[in-house]
């Protein structure tokens, strides 16, 4: 009888462990599908910020030349290229890197440089 009450006891402490190993899995996988959530709510919210950003970006925002005014730099490297953009800026850039409108090596050559 005594090896008996051992085993029910040792059967006890299995299931008890068992149980809390459950129960600890059904917490992280819950901690899971919230921080999973929570990771798609803030992709969309990404999303929306980078679809108005693209929009504002071409819409022609801001004035002068091409829509792109004192406070829209990126306008303007998008559309004239990032050696005018650079020279615009007053940035100090060797000559070999301008090679015109048509990129490295392509294009009008010389077009920007000093």
């Amino acid at each position: 009888m005594l090896a008996f009450e051992k085993e029910r006891a040792k059967w006890e402490q299995e299931k008890s462990y068992i149980c809390n190993q459950k129960e600890d899995a059904v917490e992280a996988q819950q901690r899971l599908e919230k921080k999973v959530e929570t990771m798609l709510r803030e992709n969309e919210k990404l999303k929306n910020d980078l679809r108005a950003s693209r929009k504002n970006m071409f819409s022609g925002a801001g004035g002068g030349v091409g829509g792109a005014g004192v406070g829209a730099p990126n306008n303007f490297a998008a559309m004239v290229g990032k050696g005018a953009f650079d020279k615009y800026a007053g940035v100090n850039v060797n000559k070999s890197t301008i090679l015109g409108a048509g990129g490295y090596g392509g294009g009008a050559g010389g077009l920007f440089s000093k």
